[in-house]
């Protein structure tokens, strides 16, 4: 019975030995899944800032065509409210003067829309910087001790 406890030893040390190896080996696949996810997260999150940008950089050339677009249409206004006091009694003209004031009304509120998109796509640039930075700044070796 003595020769057999010295085996059951000899054997629970063995093992430990191999659950060593064995965790090492798991540890550096899990470091090294750390690593790919972090590098996968950065490039999604840069991804993410460039869109952003890309949309505010669009936002800002809808707001100055739709200017332009008021603009044309306040010129085009003015043009037939001088035609209508030479022509008063023109029923085409006075249709087309009061489609041109629909349209820009319709384009006022559209400039204003999109000039109201303006702040929140900068936030969510600040946002998005932000975020990229941290998880650029988060080192590997931090990765894995880091919390969500």
């Amino acid at each position: 019975e003595d020769h057999d406890d010295g085996d059951a030893k000899s054997t629970t040390v063995g093992n430990k030995r191999k659950l060593n190896k064995v965790d090492g080996k798991k540890a550096k696949q899990m470091q090294r899944r750390l690593v790919r996810e972090r590098k996968r997260r950065i490039e999604a999150e840069r991804g993410c800032v460039e869109k952003t940008k890309a949309l505010i950089a669009k936002t800002k050339t809808l707001i100055a065509s739709t200017k332009e677009l008021i603009e044309v249409a306040n010129n085009d206004i003015e043009s037939t409210e001088l035609l209508l006091n030479d022509e008063p009694n023109d029923a085409e003209l006075q249709q087309d003067l009061t489609d041109l004031r629909e349209e820009l009304k319709q384009l006022e509120q559209q400039l204003a829309s999109e000039r109201a998109e303006l702040p929140q796509l900068k936030r969510d640039l600040k946002r998005a910087q932000r975020d990229l930075r941290r998880t650029q700044s988060d080192s590997p070796n931090n990765t894995s001790s880091a919390g969500p």
